[in-house]
Parts: C-alpha cells; structure tokens; sequence
C-alpha cells in the first residue's frame, strides 16, 4: 500500500463509516456530515481509490453547490459534472502529488456561490457551501502531509 493512504485513511478514522469497499477499490467519505445532518441535498464529499499501490484517485462530491465558477474548476481539471434529475455529482481526476491546489481552488469556489452579494438557488447553501469547503480545505492540509511521504526503497550497498 502507498504509505500516503495510510496517512490520508489514519486522518480520517474517526468513524467506522467513513470508508466502504466499493467494486475495484475503496471510497472514503471526507466531509464533515455528521447524523445530525438530515437535509438530503448536503453535498457528500468521497474519495475513490482504485489500487491502493498508486496515488491516484477520484475525488467525488455529490449534491454539490453547482455555479458556473465551481463548473468551471472541475472541467479545467478534466473532471466531469453529471446532472441528474435527482441528484448532481463532480467527479475529478487526481493524483496525491497534484491534488492540493486543485481542491483549494474548488474550495474557494464553493465559499464564493455564498459570499457577500451572491445570489444562489438554495438557501441551504448558506450553511452547506463553508461546511463543504472547510472539508475540502482539510483535505488539502492532509494532502501536503501525505504527498511528503516516499514509499520505501531499498538501497543497494556496495563493498
């Protein structure tokens, strides 16, 4: 196993929910809903990680806070927006080395669709939008530790 997911899945273990073995791989749920959250439309926040050997992985978010500019930052980071009747996910591409600033820039685009002036189509977002980027904002903190680590190598000694 990559040590980073060691440390990325250590960061989050808090609950015993917060990962899920899904078909190929694993998913681990990053964002800070609690069972106290009941509205259905909070925006869940999951990594999937499809061979824990590597460092790539998929980072989802599902019921997103949809602008333009939140649009914008994931199709300039080749991810996808699939709108469903029911229900709108995101889905970015990444790697543990060049993750960071592309969740920040998310981040910061989902504390926009609420700052001063904004207009935005659901007033739940006024709560949802700094909950989903502080989640995403600890995520990239536990990125930069993660992406310092080296999987071991072995040194060859000559005599």
């Amino acid at each position: 196993m990559n040590p980073a997911w060691s440390l990325i899945l250590s960061a989050y273990s808090d609950e015993a929910s917060r990962t899920s073995k899904i078909e190929n791989g694993m998913q681990i749920r990053i964002d800070s809903r609690t069972s106290a959250d009941v509205y259905p439309c909070f925006c869940d926040v999951h990594l999937s990680i499809y061979d824990l050997d590597s460092d790539r992985f998929e980072l989802e978010l599902r019921h997103p806070p949809l602008t333009e500019e939140v649009r914008e930052v994931v199709v300039a980071h080749h991810g996808e927006v699939h709108e469903h009747r029911l229900m709108t996910a995101v889905r970015i591409p990444l790697t543990i080395n060049n993750a960071r600033p592309i969740v920040l820039e998310l981040a910061a685009a989902i504390r926009a669709a609420t700052g001063r002036g904004a207009n935005y189509v659901d007033r739940n977002w006024k709560w949802i939008c700094p909950r989903t980027a502080a989640s995403l904002d600890r995520f990239a903190r536990v990125l930069n530790k993660a992406s310092r680590l080296r999987a071991p190598t072995t040194v060859r000694r000559t005599v």
